[in-house]
């Protein structure tokens, strides 16, 4: 039986040439369709979300060691595939955006012929961009492929919606009282620091370890009189240097002895 030919597979150069020109700006990441399912770590469970689509390339945006704590708050840009059991003219893609604030928005489906097309477009735009920056990636793809996101998110019935929902999450009332703790956690870590600097036991910690400084500085300088006045350095050279000529006369000693004695055995035999 021949083996299916994956719609990414059939455009495979297209998406190599749109992931090379964005490239700089972001990194892909590739995902199976799959079930949800928990894995451990140690005593400590965890659940990876399940994949409902067969395949999805995904676009992050690439961030330094300093910025990678945000890379949650930052925005992406995917193409979701469905394939699996259609026939080829069936089989469709979707642009998918997803910006810092959370919100998602996909586009109408495609037929793999209009994606090509559309892929093709947007990476021509995007290759005529000097110095390009994701901003720029951003809005091109935003044009091309998500043409009512701005109406969408400036419509009176979205802003409805989404003042609701955050309503409904407490994030407003939350969001002002995260920044109150925040402050007053600041405030009292500067408050705490500066009550641990100036509190007796602090003095006294560092009175005692200035005393111990002084106690090294006479104990060294005490070590070195001693050493002098019990004539150690002299006396440590005076038995290196026996010490060596023993071992030297030792050495001649052990082998003339041996010649003697071989002789005195010749002579008895």
């Amino acid at each position: 039986m021949e083996k299916e030919i994956t719609p990414m597979k059939r455009i495979s150069a297209i998406l190599a040439n749109f992931k090379e020109v964005i490239e700089p700006c972001f990194q892909a990441i590739t995902l199976n369709k799959a079930s949800e399912r928990t894995y451990y770590k140690g005593y400590q469970s965890y659940k990876k979300k399940a994949v409902i689509n067969d395949f999805l390339l995904i676009f992050e945006e690439r961030y330094s060691k300093v910025y990678y704590q945000n890379k949650k708050n930052s925005s992406t840009i995917a193409f979701v595939f469905n394939y699996m059991g259609l026939k080829p003219e069936e089989q469709t893609v979707m642009a998918s955006l997803k910006t810092k604030e959370g919100n998602i928005v996909v586009s109408p489906e495609m037929s793999l012929n209009e994606f090509k097309l559309n892929v093709k477009e947007l990476t021509k735009k995007l290759l005529l961009i000097e110095d390009l920056k994701k901003e720029d990636v951003y809005q091109e793809f935003t044009k091309l492929f998500i043409t009512d996101y701005q109406n969408i998110l400036d419509s009176q019935d979205y802003k409805k919606i989404y003042e609701e929902k955050m309503n409904y999450y407490q994030l407003p009332t939350d969001l002002k009282k995260l920044e109150e703790l925040k402050d007053l956690l600041n405030k009292n870590k500067i408050d705490k620091e500066n009550a641990y600097v100036n509190s007796m036991e602090f003095k006294m910690m560092k009175e005692l370890e200035l005393k111990l400084h002084q106690a090294k500085i006479a104990l060294q300088q005490k070590n070195a009189k001693l050493m002098k006045e019990f004539n150690i350095e002299d006396l440590t050279i005076s038995v290196q240097k026996l010490e060596k000529k023993v071992e030297q006369n030792q050495e001649s000693f052990n082998k003339s002895i041996a010649n003697e004695t071989q002789r005195f055995l010749k002579k008895q035999f």
